[in-house]
């Protein structure tokens, strides 16, 4: 009996386009001889915390995992020492060159604070901002009082 497997994901449609693709591409379906298994991913929908660049390298950090396990697998792909410590991401880099190092998230901020040999990196979600317009951007920016330098010595009472 011949097994036919066929499994099509979307890691399929990022590689050979979306046009390329049937519309259902969206579909897995898995056969064994007679019986088979059929679920639609496009109903499931996977949210990211942000994007962590290292050394150019992108890794999506998905928000339904732990985000500091979620970080600590990005660096030990990228080659790098990295573990967990008082919940914070602690990555080793002895004698490696210091790791180019780059978040994005719209969601979450990232501390790092660096030594000699290592860099100790910290998430926390960041507070929801009152008034501000759909893209994110605040549409009142602070702007600091005057300063008295360079006014005349009248105004100066």
């Amino acid at each position: 009996m011949t097994r036919h497997i066929t499994i099509l994901t979307a890691l399929l449609s990022t590689a050979l386009g979306a046009a390329a693709l049937p519309a259902n591409a969206g579909d897995i379906q898995i056969r064994f001889g007679s019986s088979s298994s059929r679920w639609n991913t496009s109903s499931c929908s996977v949210s990211y915390a942000g994007e962590l660049w290292i050394d150019g390298c992108k890794t999506s950090i998905r928000v339904d995992r732990d985000l500091s396990s979620e970080i600590v697998r990005a660096f030990r792909q990228a080659g790098y020492r990295a573990h967990c410590r008082n919940g914070r991401v602690v990555v080793d880099f002895y004698a490696c060159d210091r790791p180019k190092v780059r978040w994005s998230s719209s969601r979450y901020a990232m501390n790092m604070c660096w030594s000699i040999d290592s860099v100790e990196l910290s998430t926390h979600r960041r507070a929801p901002s009152i008034g501000t317009r759909r893209n994110g951007h605040d549409p009142v920016r602070y702007r600091p009082a005057p300063s008295h330098r360079g006014w005349p010595a009248r105004h100066h009472r």
